[in-house]
Formats: C-alpha cells, structure tokens, sequence
C-alpha cells in the first residue's frame, strides 16, 4: 500500500481477491484495509489539498481524485467478497462526488466511471451489510447530490465526444496504445473501447442511486439498423492530406477557470484563464494576463493538440490561432525597451518547442510585429516582414504553414510559409536553440514523431500584458 500510487496496489488486490478467498485470508486483508483507511476521508490516503485538487496517498505522493478512485472502487469490491461493512461510507461517497466534479486534464475516459462504480459498490456494500441509518445517509446525500454530478457527468463526457458521436480513450481522440501495444493513428476520432465505457455509464448510475433494471439505451430497432448501416457502409479510406485536425476553441471550458487539457507554470501576478472575448462577449476564448510591473517571469500555459505518428520528406503541418493583443499591453512602468518580445508562441513536440513566433513591440511600442527563430545564423530572431504591424485592440489569424524539407539530412529543416488574415505575410524556418536561446544549432529539427503537438504561451518578463487567443488549429497532413 505504500507504493507509488493508489491505481497501482489496488490493481494488485483486485486481481487477488479470488486467490485470498480460496487460501481463507480474506478476512486478513480487510483488516489491514480497515487499518489503514483514513476515517476523516473514508479513503486510503494521509490527505487532501483543496487547493492543487490532489490527495496525498500513502507512500507521500500526489494524486487525482480519479487516480484515488480507481483504487476505491476496487477495494470495495474486496469488502463486498469478503462480506464486511465497510464503515466510513459517508466520508466516501462525499469524496466520490467530488472525483465526480472535478476536471482532471490528464484523464483518459476509463477514469470517470471509477468514481460512480464505487458509488455503485458502496451501494450494494450497505444493501447487504449496513442498517438502516447508514442505508438512508446514503440515499439522502445521492438525492441531494445527483442532479450536480449528472451535469458534471454530461459536461466531462462531451470532453472526449468526437464529431461522428463516439468517443475518444482520450480527450485528445483515441489513444495510440493500449498497454504499450500499438493499437491506433491517435487522431482526434473514436474508439470502441471508449464509445462502450460510455454507454455502460447507465448501468453504472443505476447502480449508484439503486435502480434494479437498467435504464435502456437502445433496442432491438437499434440493432437492426446498426447492422443494416454496417452492411451497407462504403468503405472508409484516409485521404492523402486531410488525415488529422483538431481545434481548441475554449467553448467547453469555464470561464474563469485554466483551460481543461492545459497546464500551466504562473508566477505572481500572471493568469491564463478562459474569458469573454473582449470583441464578442458570447465567445469564449483565452486571456493571458500578466499585471506586474517589475522584472519579473510571466510563466507559461500549455495546451495540447494532436498526437502526430509519423513524419515524412513533405509533410507538413499547418498551425493556425486568432491573436488579440490589447492596448493595456505595454513595457512595465520601470523598465526600459531593452528587450521588446510581449510574448513567446512555442509550438512544441511534446516538451521541446520546434517553431517559436514571437510577438514583439514595434520600434515606439504603438503596436506590435511578429518575428521568428531561424535554423541558421546567430541571431535568435528575424524581422519577418517589416512593414506590417499589427494594431492593438484587434484580432488577427495567423496561419503557420510547416512543411519538413530534406528529412534525415544535416541540412533538414521546416520552411514556414505564414498568413495573416489569409493574405502572405513571409516565410522563415524552423530552428534549435539551446536551453537559454543563447544560440542557434543548424540543421536540426527538435520534432518527435508519435508525440503530441501542443502551445505553450509565454509572455515576457518586462511587460504588462493583456492578450487574448482563441481557435488554436493543428492539420496534419
């Protein structure tokens, strides 16, 4: 119980409960159980920080509320074999609601049924083994809990739903591998694993609040005409060059909140946080918000895309975002314009950035321009194009076309071919820096195939800051 993780020991308990009720030992499990459970919780764990939304676990490390519950659920498997009340149920279910309602960015969608199988088993738990009292605390808090979490269930769900109506093992779409096998591309699309978990949710909310029949997802017709369309469907090819898309557009996310999937590394004064678009307050969209004055690191925020399985000679990679930057944007009030970058847009290769605009003050600071790292030179950045700027106060879309020449040679590169509101803007190249940016290595490209795409924002140290991002979009072709 005092390894890593919560999920990992309560994977080995579950599949021994039939070898410990065969040698006549279950019983000393559950005693261990019931010593080492944390009553203030009804849980295995020394605690919980509201503010992170982790529990500690037993051997002093952080965990979701998911990862707590799928060891729960398990172990209340292990009292129901055993046939022993489980006897801190209240403090459990009130945990489970709050697995139930949190918003676990790293979850894949096996997660979210944990917390309702063990609603399910506590259920069953106190139907068989618990009086009368412990029986009603359970059916008040269910009644006065359920229309919450079955929201929260809905809004969680639509995280992993794709386009045609399954659902993805995770929210960025199907997983590449299940158990290190290989087992899909990992686009944004559905599998069957997934799309089944989601179904059988009826059966495990009937369980919770103690429905004896499920409630009937489909019926035969269903099954008749899911055989017909099988039968008739033409046969699904990929073609060459749409073959993956995604867009974050924040509209599921909460205002005021850190977009779900994103992570983010703030210092004092920064945020990033879902807002109204300053030009359209029906539209959620990203703020990035840094209102300090001094020399100080802004952070960052990260948000994924898509998982990339394979580069070839002529690939490429389009990359688009819409951009407002506001006029509260400026240099801090002691600092000088030493150093005119407002804010780093790294697209990286999991955690390593291989193309890195840059949006930077112009020459007065009335507005701003964009400018790039190169593969070759000394210099960190280029004037793109230096007779635009860009005004304050007004959303731009910046397209940035990635395309990998001469793959597996010294001299391999991205050319970058960039848009701005769809007309040519310039071109520049994709380059390596070391980890301070001091200099530039050529002929590298920092871009690992079957890792995930993602942004990462960075607004710079000498700046007061107000920008805004929205629709950011990864095609993969």
């Amino acid at each position: 119980m005092n390894t890593t993780s919560c999920e990992h020991w309560s994977n080995q308990l579950d599949t021994q409960i039939s070898s410990f009720e065969a040698a006549g030992c279950l019983g000393y499990v559950l005693d261990v159980l019931d010593e080492r459970v944390n009553p203030d919780y009804g849980l295995w764990v020394k605690g919980y920080n509201a503010s992170t939304d982790r529990y500690t676990n037993l051997a002093n490390n952080s965990e979701t509320p998911y990862g707590i519950f799928t060891n729960t659920y398990k172990v209340m498997k292990c009292y129901n074999a055993g046939g022993r009340l489980f006897q801190y149920t209240g403090k459990m279910v009130e945990n489970a609601f709050k697995a139930i309602n949190s918003r676990d960015p790293g979850a894949r969608v096996t997660y979210l049924f944990n917390p309702w199988a063990t609603l399910g088993q506590v259920n069953t738990n106190l139907k068989n083994y618990g009086n009368v009292a412990k029986r009603n605390e359970y059916k008040r808090l269910i009644e006065e809990n359920f229309l919450e979490i079955i929201a929260s269930l809905k809004s969680t769900l639509g995280r992993y739903r794709c386009e045609d109506g399954s659902y993805g093992f995770l929210q960025s779409g199907s997983s590449p591998t299940i158990y290190d096998t290989p087992v899909s591309l990992g686009l944004k699309e559905g599998d069957v694993n997934a799309t089944n978990l989601v179904v059988s949710f009826a059966q495990h909310i009937c369980n919770a609040i103690g429905l004896d029949d499920t409630i009937p997802v489909f019926n035969a017709n269903h099954g008749k005409l899911m055989k017909e369309l099988l039968d008739n469907a033409p046969k699904i090819e990929k073609a060459n060059g749409a073959v993956a898309s995604v867009t974050y557009d924040f509209e599921s996310d909460t205002l005021g909140a850190t977009p779900v999937g994103a992570t983010d590394s703030k210092t004092s004064g920064t945020t990033f946080t879902v807002a109204k678009d300053p030009k359209n307050a029906a539209n959620k969209v990203l703020e990035i918000k840094k209102d300090t004055e001094g020399n100080d690191g802004g952070g960052s925020l990260t948000v994924p895309t898509l998982n990339v399985t394979k580069m070839n000679n002529d690939s490429s990679l389009e990359i688009k975002m819409r951009v407002y930057v506001g006029s509260d944007t400026r240099y801090g009030n002691s600092i000088s314009g030493s150093n005119p970058n407002i804010m780093q847009i790294r697209v990286m290769s999991d955690g390593t950035p291989f193309w890195m605009p840059t949006l930077r003050f112009n020459s007065d600071a009335s507005g701003y321009t964009l400018v790039a790292g190169k593969n070759t030179g000394s210099a960190l950045v280029e004037t793109i194009n230096s007779s635009k700027t860009f005004v304050f106060d007004r959303w731009y879309v910046f397209t940035f076309l990635l395309t990998i020449k001469d793959l597996g040679k010294s001299n391999a590169s991205f050319k970058v071919e960039i848009k701005v509101d769809g007309e040519d803007y310039g071109t520049s190249y994709c380059f390596y820096a070391n980890d301070d940016y001091s200099s530039i290595k050529s002929g590298t490209i920092l871009f690992e195939e079957g890792k995930t795409v993602k942004f990462r924002f960075a607004p710079q140290m000498r700046i007061h800051a107000d920008i805004f991002v929205d629709d950011l979009t990864v095609n993969y072709k």
